[in-house]
């Protein structure tokens, strides 16, 4: 998963790019979010989207910070446990 930022605006506010790539089905998921959104609701996000197609993958390589990674998963763990 990876994040593009600095994106223009589009009329909905949103002006950031949340990408996952599934090496396991071979298919790449592209959501938008507004930059100011915290890692907590990238990851509800992501369980929204993602993780009720193909469940919970065993690992999830990231290429953002340390920081955001440790509050993504988080989220993750608590959107999972609710």
């Amino acid at each position: 998963m990876d994040c593009v930022l600095g994106l223009p605006m589009l009329k909905s506010g949103r002006n950031s790019i949340f990408m996952v790539l599934d090496r396991l089905f071979k298919m790449t998921y592209f959501m938008s979010y507004h930059k100011t959104n915290e890692a907590t609701n990238i990851a509800y996000l992501f369980f929204r989207e993602i993780a009720k197609l193909h469940s919970v993958n065993k690992s999830i390589i990231s290429d953002c910070d340390v920081k955001f990674s440790l509050l993504f998963l988080k989220g993750f763990i608590g959107k999972v446990m609710n």
